[in-house]
């Protein structure tokens, strides 16, 4: 406690990082045990919600914590963490909507699209010039400017996509089934390579650190797609 004390002197830069820390720790959780319980149950439906608002907040306080030491990078890993969350858990509304809830996107959907779109093409037109200036400090914390490309490149293609989803809605019966999966999935992905960007690859050596960001999304992205594809089959048979 009193080393982290000695790197955090300003109390509410130290609440800002034990909160984060926190949060960062119980969002993955919940949603790994939102995985394994009946999909549509209560208990995933809580699970799904204490997760979503875990990244809202990982989300406020990463924006917090770069007043005092700015990473433009972890910045926009977090918005692809939350902006992935929340157009998951929007798909529900606009499927089934609530009463009085409007069943076609709103204001807040459109905007977000627009706002996740121009922070990806930030981060990868920063990390472009970073690798002429390499002066230029975007705190990817030794990750480099390819991972920026990477990441910024991937929320650009999101966001046009979500906006070509508003603008023409799926036909398939059964897509908001399966955009949430993809949406809650690739959020869980993003925020476990953030945990190991910020943490693990500090414990490892660099030549392992190198290669350690990717573990989360070569062991996540086969087995969504894959799961994915259950559905797809199990839906196929019901009709």
């Amino acid at each position: 406690m009193n080393n982290l004390l000695v790197h955090y002197p300003d109390p509410f830069h130290f609440a800002l990082m034990i909160t984060h820390v926190f949060a960062g720790v119980i969002a993955p959780l919940a949603a790994t045990l939102a995985l394994l319980v009946i999909k549509g149950a209560q208990a995933h439906r809580r699970l799904g919600q204490i997760f979503f608002w875990c990244n809202a907040y990982i989300l406020v306080s990463t924006i917090g914590l770069c007043l005092f030491r700015f990473s433009f990078f972890m910045l926009v890993l977090g918005s692809l963490s939350f902006y992935t969350a929340f157009t998951g858990y929007r798909v529900l509304s606009l499927k089934r909507p609530a009463q009085n809830q409007p069943d076609h996107p709103l204001a807040m959907d459109w905007v977000s699209a627009g706002v996740a779109f121009g922070l990806g093409l930030a981060l990868v037109v920063a990390s472009s010039a970073s690798l002429i200036w390499p002066t230029i400090d975007l705190g990817t914390f030794g990750a480099g400017p390819y991972l920026g490309i990477l990441f910024g490149t991937l929320l650009t293609v999101i966001a046009l996509g979500d906006w070509q989803r508003y603008r023409h809605p799926p036909t398939e019966r059964n897509a908001w089934w399966m955009l949430h999966m993809r949406k809650m999935m690739g959020s869980y992905i993003a925020m476990l390579t953030a945990f190991f960007l910020n943490v693990v690859i500090r414990l490892v050596p660099p030549d392992l650190a190198r290669f350690l960001w990717l573990l989360p999304a070569a062991i996540l992205l086969p087995l969504t797609f894959g799961w994915i594809g259950q559905y797809r089959r199990k839906f196929s048979a019901q009709a």
